[in-house]
């Protein structure tokens, strides 16, 4: 746009009023308009709330429905700012994990809220928040194995979304739903790494070969960045059950 309005656009209008002559002035006029409105725009950008991506990975026991839950919060700054995060949660618990220039500046946490203020973070960086809480989901996922055959059964309440098990695929769980599936039928597959949940789902394969992955479309944590509850750019939840 800055070149078509410096060349052709300042030639065609000089021309019309035959002031030709005038582009000696014209041309570093426009130049420093342009420059200024670049730099309002990059000021605009740096003055706006933090980017953020939560991801939050739930374990539970075979057909228990309580258990812990691991939440990380990766926050984008494009410049220099003081971060404020809050996390609201069942006994939940927060604390910097990377990334930023100091250690926050203020903690509080209660029952349900745990919360940090004054976390410094450089410009064009990204830093690390972590929180460790706890979650229902009803009476869990129930998983036996009897005669090579395994059945899963969903007591959540909620839909399990591309679960796996054992690292075989066998799709979405509706509530209460109840899906056998023989052992023959498995046929494992490194987890591709392009999605945040796919990442997720590597990273819960880790815990050992005996679990359920699957994930929730609700998130169980609510974050909350610099008072606005404008939701993460990404979000996911795991369910990790082993039995």
């Amino acid at each position: 746009v800055y070149l078509i309005v410096l060349v052709p656009v300042q030639y065609a209008v000089l021309k019309r009023l035959g002031k030709r002559e005038w582009a000696w002035g014209v041309t570093p006029a426009l130049a420093l308009v342009f420059a200024g409105a670049a730099y309002g725009i990059g000021q605009d950008g740096r003055r706006k709330t933090q980017a953020h991506q939560v991801g939050s990975i739930v374990e539970l026991g075979n057909g228990v429905g309580r258990g812990a839950v691991l939440t990380n919060i990766g926050l984008y700054s494009p410049g220099l700012a003081d971060a404020e995060i809050s996390v609201e949660a069942p006994e939940v618990h927060v604390w910097k994990s990377s990334g930023a220039l100091n250690e926050p500046a203020e903690y509080r946490e209660d029952e349900r809220h745990a919360s940090l203020r004054g976390l410094r973070l450089a410009q064009w960086s990204v830093a690390t928040v972590s929180a460790r809480s706890e979650a229902t989901l009803g009476e869990g996922v129930r998983i036996t194995l009897a005669e090579n055959i395994y059945t899963v059964e969903n007591r959540t309440g909620q839909r399990l979304r591309q679960a796996t098990l054992r690292g075989g695929t066998i799709g979405d769980l509706a509530p209460g739903a109840v899906k056998r599936i023989p052992m023959a039928a498995f046929r494992y597959r490194a987890a591709t790494r392009s999605d945040l949940r796919e990442r997720m789902a590597a990273t819960a394969q880790e815990y050992g070969e005996n679990i359920l992955t699957a994930t929730l479309d609700e998130p169980l944590v609510n974050v909350r960045i610099d008072g606005s509850d404008a939701p993460p750019q990404k979000s996911a939840t795991m369910v990790v059950v082993r039995f």
